[in-house]
């Protein structure tokens, strides 16, 4: 895996990811990672990868704790 991919990995969370996650379908998915992306741009942060939100925004907006969330995953794969 190559360097950028695993910064990706580390920072943000991917559309398989919040789909996981919330237990969602694609596009409700793509629409959540777009609309948070929408907002940080909004709140002037730089855009984000497409398809990809980060994982502390993410948690923060759906009172999650990054750990619970990384398990989950983890029991996922």
């Amino acid at each position: 895996m190559s360097e950028r991919k695993m910064v990706k990995n580390l920072l943000f969370f991917s559309v398989e990811d919040v789909k996981i996650i919330l237990g969602i379908e694609n596009t409700k998915a793509y629409d959540i990672i777009k609309e948070l992306r929408k907002e940080l741009v909004s709140k002037g942060y730089a855009d984000y990868p497409a398809g990809r939100v980060p994982k502390k925004y993410f948690c923060e907006r759906y009172y999650l704790e990054l750990k619970d969330v990384e398990e989950v995953l983890q029991a996922n794969v």
